[in-house]
């Protein structure tokens, strides 16, 4: 270890470093004071030289100590010189550390970086020289690229654990699947782009959203899981929280190349939640403003200059078109399928915006078909919860139904029809079979519909359950209980009869009612008259 600067200089590694001369620029002179005397030195040294004499510094465990006007040269060490502050004590606790290690440095190299940064921030001969700013933008820089290695090192150790595609893996679709904040099935028929898609494929005619709100219903879709297996926030919304095992995590596992353009809900960031790549808004239950000023790009926020000072030039459906365009034609070497999900979100202060929906979808299915990718593509649309504009309660059928359409190339595609009850945690048990994964969740709610696209018979569920705040519900056939935690009354509805649930039977069936008293949920509620 250099004891000071003078023999630091007279190292074969310092006179490397003067060596450095391309692409520099003047960053001015310097005075500095070594072993006593007071030196002029000109210095002309890129950012990126300042970042590597700070690591030389720190590695050699002088941490600037003979920076000290006026003053004769000390040994670096920690306590000696008032602009080398002491470090972390756990930093010098480094096992298996050589003889020669400075002492006080810290053993990760993010610390040895926010260290250096401490000792540059607090250090006045710095400050008076004109070179703290510099050093400290450079160690910003050098954490940055830090981050980034360690990043791509965890993304490696995660691939060493990814399924390799091989026999019928090599055969599964590109999907791409497409998310209505909100859409019943009346809204559909104002849909002429969805009406013939329809046409060409599965029509699920008794699917139910997976909550009565968005963010339960995308919770649902998203995990596999029925809401009564959800942990709410404080204010009762179902969270995609980083823990929970979800269909993007499952489809990347399963060597699919992953990717969701539009708002997203979820506490982690979609980069850390199963995405290679993103695009929209963290907009978690604000509507979105017609006219977007910003949308992210991964994780740098990016300014819409036609939309900025008041202009309305970019409607957020041109950027998902724009988004979804950009995607479908990335250069890629890769022969991974994609998983595309693509989320039409709903607006502050605008009613649905039918025709811009309509637009936006057939812009989306033209760009498969003028990129070939139509005959690989298996398309989804659904919606995450159902129509919410007029409703007799919480978790009536009319905010719980939604549509789902599904256009399966191959697998004898032909326009069906498929009647038996299903719900949104059926769809990530279907997507995983399509995708042929061989990790597959084993506490899982749903079902697999693949043999509806097959034309093979699908059996209908034993039971379906939902929560929200305030209520539960539960449907078992033709019958479907509803508990309201306001008026602590049990409503049981005979669908196959009433659909638009009207008149309340529990008190002529108490057997019915004693047969969809489900198990309390996680907080220890139940549905009982």
């Amino acid at each position: 270890m250099f004891a000071n600067w003078r023999a630091f200089q007279q190292s074969r590694f310092a006179r490397g470093i003067g060596q450095w001369h391309v692409g520099c620029f003047p960053l001015g002179t310097h005075s500095a004071s070594f072993g006593g005397s007071r030196r002029s030195i000109r210095v002309q040294l890129t950012t990126t030289h300042w970042a590597g004499l700070a690591c030389v510094l720190t590695l050699c465990g002088l941490g600037y100590a003979s920076w000290q006007s006026g003053q004769p040269t000390q040994p670096a060490v920690a306590g000696s010189n008032p602009d080398l502050k002491s470090l972390p004590a756990e930093a010098s606790q480094t096992s298996g550390a050589s003889q020669d290690a400075p002492v006080g440095l810290p053993s990760r190299p993010a610390g040895v970086i926010e260290a250096l940064q401490q000792q540059v921030a607090n250090s006045p001969v710095l400050r008076e020289a004109g070179a703290d700013r510099e050093l400290l933008s450079s160690l910003d820089q050098a954490r940055s690229l830090l981050a980034e290695s360690q990043e791509r090192n965890r993304l490696a150790l995660k691939r060493l654990n990814r399924q390799l595609r091989v026999g019928a893996a090599r055969r599964s679709p590109n999907v791409l699947l497409i998310l209505f904040d909100e859409l019943g099935r009346a809204g559909c028929k104002e849909l002429p782009c969805l009406q013939a898609l329809a046409a060409r494929g599965c029509t699920f005619t008794n699917y139910y959203a997976g909550g009565a709100d968005v963010e339960t219903g995308w919770w649902a879709l998203m995990t596999g899981r029925n809401s009564g297996r959800a942990r709410q926030s404080e204010t009762g919304v179902c969270e995609l929280r980083e823990d929970d095992d979800n269909l993007l995590q499952r489809l990347w596992q399963a060597g699919y190349e992953t990717a969701s353009i539009g708002p997203w809900m979820g506490r982690a960031h979609p980069l850390d939640s199963g995405c290679d790549h993103w695009a929209g808004w963290l907009s978690g239950r604000q509507p979105l403003a017609p006219f977007p000023v910003e949308i992210m790009s991964g994780r740098t926020v990016m300014r819409i200059p036609a939309n900025q000072g008041g202009q309305q030039q970019a409607s957020l459906w041109e950027l998902l078109r724009a988004e979804v365009t950009a995607y479908l034609r990335r250069p890629s070497d890769s022969r991974q399928p994609f998983f595309l999900q693509v989320r039409f979100p709903k607006l502050s202060r605008v009613q649905a915006p039918v025709q811009d929906w309509d637009e936006t979808l057939r812009a989306m299915l033209d760009e498969l078909e003028s990129l070939q990718l139509e005959q690989e593509t298996c398309v989804v649309i659904t919606a995450l919860t159902g129509d919410n504009s007029q409703s007799q309660h919480e978790l009536s059928e009319q905010r719980l139904q939604a549509p789902l359409f599904i256009y399966q190339p191959g697998d004898g595609a032909q326009r069906q029809t498929v009647t038996p009850v299903c719900a949104a945690w059926d769809l990530m048990p279907t997507l995983l079979d399509l995708a042929e994964a061989q990790r597959r969740p084993a506490n899982l709610d749903g079902r697999s519909l693949r043999p509806a696209l097959k034309q093979r018979p699908l059996t209908e569920p034993a039971l379906l359950y939902w929560r929200s705040a305030t209520s539960q519900a539960v449907r078992q056939g033709r019958w479907k209980a509803v508990y309201s935690s306001g008026d602590r009354k049990l409503r049981l509805y005979d669908l196959q009869e009433d659909p638009e649930e009207t008149t309340d039977v529990a008190g002529e069936h108490p057997d019915v009612v004693r047969q969809l008293i489900v198990d309390p949920p996680a907080d220890g509620k139940s549905v009982r008259s």
